[in-house]
């Protein structure tokens, strides 16, 4: 690990989510749009949508019940956070298809 904390626990996060995904057969959620843009960056509310998304996907839950609300909602947030942090982090161009 790098010893730096934030960036092992990115890396740790991402490693576990990676291989959540690819468990299930699939390269990503049909239902998650590609939130790295060059020319409009990815707006708090649309890096949110994803990660609620993608807890749904992983989760099995649509809307979780009482009792898993506080884990699911939690999810949501360190994916989000993830998610931003990956972002920040990329710095090449995105290529065009």
């Amino acid at each position: 690990m790098s010893g730096n904390p934030k960036s092992d626990w990115m890396k740790n996060l991402l490693k576990d989510l990676n291989a959540t995904v690819r468990t299930e057969g699939e390269s990503m959620c049909r239902n998650i749009k590609q939130l790295r843009n060059a020319e409009i960056p990815a707006s708090e509310e649309e890096i949110r949508l994803a990660a609620r998304q993608f807890v749904r996907k992983v989760s099995g839950y649509r809307k979780p019940s009482m009792v898993n609300e506080e884990a699911f909602e939690r999810a949501v947030e360190d994916v989000a956070r993830a998610t931003q942090i990956l972002l920040e982090a990329l710095r090449q161009p995105v290529k065009s298809t």
